[in-house]
């Protein structure tokens, strides 16, 4: 009896291990190997900041190998193609994705800082605690604090024991949607707590993805950061440029006046003094002549290079 079940246990802990170890292995050497490569030239476009093109190459590895990375690399770059509607569903799969892992807070930056313009903030409370359903899809329990994206929605408060709330909501932009509600009893069953909060986010997803080296987004990929420092540096070269057109611009204009003015001058005194045919006097009209010549030609150069300069500054994104 006790070799039949020392047997049972074997064979039992053969099964765990057979289990745990397909488990680790839900993609194969060939998927990771190619998820790694796509990435790998991602990344190098989106050094050179060709994002449109970047992007499929992270989206044929998030379709091969799903990872919480990958999502947030996609909504980073519909950030940078101004696509924002785009950005928050990626960042919103990403947040469902990652559960409670240590990537949590930077997405859920990242949605605060640059989903303004597509998504607003709803907050609810409710007495007692109820279950939340939006658009028919149970998003967790009361208090409740999230982001959704601008425009109608479907809001459902229930509890047992209790009147569901339900009524559709319109979330505008910059105005957040605010409810603090007290749910009416419905007969006997008052009193009933609901069940315990589980929320779906805050749910540990299965770990399916396990490369050799962690695939970490490159800096880019920070907007609270380098976003700011792209917007900065192009704002200090836009007012260099600006600064630099407009001195050029106005020593043009000096000299362009100055010249012109000189030139009259010659011309006058040249006029005045034919009559003497002074071989010193011409000498020296001809040396100032060339002289202003110069003058004028630098301030035909430095309004052409003014004019240019302008032009680029106002093609800066």
């Amino acid at each position: 009896r006790s070799t039949l079940m020392s047997f049972t246990l074997f064979i039992l802990w053969l099964v765990i291990q057979s289990s745990s170890v397909s488990a680790e292995r839900a993609y194969s050497a060939a998927d990771l190997k190619f998820a790694q490569e796509q990435i790998m030239k991602g990344q190098k476009l989106l050094r050179a900041k060709k994002y449109r093109e970047a992007l499929p190459y992270f989206q044929r590895s998030q379709s091969r190998v799903p990872d919480v990375k990958t999502l947030y690399t996609l909504g980073a770059i519909h950030t940078k193609l101004k696509s924002c509607i785009s950005a928050f569903e990626y960042w919103r799969d990403a947040q469902k994705l990652c559960g409670g892992c240590d990537f949590q807070d930077r997405i859920s930056s990242s949605i605060l800082r640059h989903t303004d313009e597509c998504a607003g903030e709803i907050s609810l409370q409710s007495l007692p605690r109820a279950e939340v359903l939006i658009d028919g899809q149970a998003v967790g329990f009361t208090p409740f604090n999230q982001r959704l994206l601008l425009g109608s929605h479907y809001l459902e408060l229930q509890a047992t024991g209790h009147i569901p709330l339900r009524q559709r909501i319109e979330l505008i932009r910059g105005r957040p949607f605010l409810l603090d509600i007290t749910l009416e009893p419905d007969g006997p069953q008052l009193g009933v707590s609901p069940p315990p909060f589980t929320s779906i986010e805050s749910q540990q997803p299965d770990e399916t993805f396990k490369p050799d080296r962690p695939l970490e987004p490159p800096q880019w990929l920070s907007p609270e950061e380098v976003t700011q420092a792209d917007s900065s540096q192009t704002s200090y070269l836009k007012i260099t440029l600006y600064v630099t057109s407009a001195v050029m611009a106005v020593t043009a204009l000096s000299l362009y006046g100055y010249s012109s003015s000189k030139f009259q001058d010659l011309i006058e005194e040249r006029d005045n003094l034919r009559m003497t045919n002074s071989p010193v006097v011409n000498s020296d009209l001809r040396t100032e002549r060339d002289h202003t010549q110069t003058m004028y030609h630098a301030s035909i150069l430095l309004g052409s290079v003014s004019a240019v300069t302008l032009i680029t500054s106002l093609f800066l994104d």
